[in-house]
């Protein structure tokens, strides 16, 4: 029979796994965030541009000849859009950009050796956003303070205080992009927190709940029980795995872990 330091294992591990997830939605992932950076740093533009409705272009805000539309996209030679557009196709645009942007982000930091794949997604997304401002080193040098430091494996604290104080963003952007790596930090532990629950309570109940459950309720077919509850683990896992995992599907399994711990371990989640 287990003992009670594996009781309180269990105990802990879901009083954390409720701690991570306590604000976390699946849907709203570092490519969301990211977006809605974005979308708010840019939407004075967008408001600019605004006729009748559509969304027409705008001088962009480094002056010049450049014409900008929606969310700061820059028009390219032969581009034109003298109709305007929808909302719904500059959002395209935005997403269109983001994947640009992204991977001019990773062919420049890629220069200097493999990696950018390998870095958390806030740290893609910080090095993605300088490449929105154009802060992207050139093929023979001009290494961004930021991906310096990314690359020397400086503490989050260290990158954000690179990224807050680039003095060519405005106070605005600095603070936003501060927020918008946190939120994907946070994100990103909610995430790890949930891949835990499933490798924990599947270790759980291959190894540890049929003995807890013969001894606490001998009339019970444990086998059967531990059947039914690896049915409704692996459902949550399925969808999460197919990245159709949403909210309701994390209050879901939140609830079956409760309700597993509960009635086998007894008063673990209390």
């Amino acid at each position: 029979m287990p003992d009670t330091a594996t009781y309180e294992r269990y105990r802990q591990l879901y009083v954390d796994f409720q701690t991570a997830i306590e604000h976390h939605d699946p849907e709203k992932d570092s490519r969301y965030h990211l977006k809605e950076y974005l979308k708010f740093q840019e939407n004075e533009g967008l408001s600019r541009g605004k006729r009748g409705g559509m969304n027409m272009t705008y001088a962009a805000v480094e002056g010049g000849s450049t014409r900008d539309i929606g969310y700061g996209h820059k028009l390219k030679a032969g581009e034109s859009y003298p109709g305007g557009l929808t909302n719904a196709r500059v959002d395209q645009l935005l997403e269109s950009d983001m994947t640009e942007h992204q991977g001019i982000a990773r062919t420049r930091y890629n220069r200097r050796g493999q990696g950018f794949d390998k870095l958390s997604k806030g740290k893609q997304a910080l090095l993605t956003d300088y490449s929105f401002l154009g802060l992207n080193e050139g093929s023979t040098g001009g290494e961004t303070g930021l991906s310096k430091k990314i690359r020397a494996g400086l503490s989050d604290q260290d990158v954000l205080l690179e990224a807050g104080t680039y003095t060519g963003s405005s106070r605005r952007r600095r603070t936003g992009r501060k927020d918008m790596y946190q939120n994907i930090v946070n994100h990103e532990k909610g995430d790890l927190a949930i891949r835990k629950a499933f490798l924990t309570m599947e270790a759980y109940l291959k190894f540890s709940v049929g003995e807890i459950l013969e001894t606490r309720f001998p009339g019970l077919d444990s086998k059967k029980q531990i059947k039914e509850w690896e049915g409704e683990l692996n459902k949550s896992k399925n969808k999460y795995e197919s990245g159709k995992f949403k909210k309701k599907d994390l209050d879901e399994l939140d609830r079956t872990i409760n309700y597993m711990l509960m009635e086998s371990i007894g008063g673990a989640t209390k």
